[in-house]
């Protein structure tokens, strides 16, 4: 993204890179869901994935991935073998062929590409027992100019927290996908983001996992 090419509002998930470029108002809008990472796999393998209990032994499978994504750095930067592909819709192809073992998806996003691409690929399968999360905060983002904007942003989502809005908003949209994906009863594998800045919030993940009873 060019320095300070946008207009108006846009929500990316933060780096350091955008953080230079860009105003964000450091309120997370997704309340870390964005990081935390489902598998889409071939149902063939579904046995191997249930012996996994260890983060050396998932470094034994390879994910696949677009090769433009964001996020593609912190697979790799964590050891996660990769295979980077240049179209989106061939990730599923690839994946019915086994051409690699697993492709991590969203909360937002497994069930909707699950239903589309099963039709096409039935050993198309979701995972059932393992994910991944890394710190992958998202905010809303404006250009360095508009400070005053930022500052209007910051007051309102400030005060939809402070009144129970934003919580009841974000549990409408996401609450059923969470709990049909059921994290409390899932291993999860924490992985590093080397690209954040050191300021990043990741908050209110409460809201939809028991983050206390979890190793940090």
């Amino acid at each position: 993204m060019s320095k300070n090419k946008i207009r108006g509002i846009v929500s990316l998930a933060t780096s350091d890179e955008r953080e230079d470029e860009l105003l964000a108002i450091k309120i997370p809008i997704m309340a870390g869901i964005l990081g935390m990472r489902v598998f889409l796999i071939h149902k063939a393998q579904q046995d191997e994935f249930t012996l996994v209990q260890n983060e050396e032994q998932l470094k034994q499978y390879v994910a696949g991935f677009g090769e433009h994504w964001g996020d593609l750095a912190i697979l790799k930067e964590n050891g996660i073998p990769v295979l980077p592909v240049a179209k989106y819709s061939s990730l599923f192809d690839m994946l019915n062929a086994q051409r690699f073992d697993f492709f991590p998806r969203g909360v937002n996003e497994i069930y909707k590409e699950h239903e589309t691409y099963s039709q096409k690929f039935p050993s198309l399968s979701i995972e059932k027992i393992l994910a991944v999360y890394y710190p992958y905060p998202v905010y809303f983002f404006v250009s360095k100019q508009d400070v005053l904007i930022a500052k209007r942003i910051e007051l309102g989502l400030k005060k939809a927290l402070a009144d129970g809005q934003f919580k009841r908003l974000f549990l409408q949209y996401h609450g059923d996908l969470l709990t049909k994906l059921d994290f409390e009863n899932r291993k999860i594998f924490n992985l590093r983001n080397e690209s954040l800045p050191e300021d990043a919030l990741i908050n209110n993940m409460d809201w939809w996992l028991d983050t206390k009873s979890r190793d940090e």
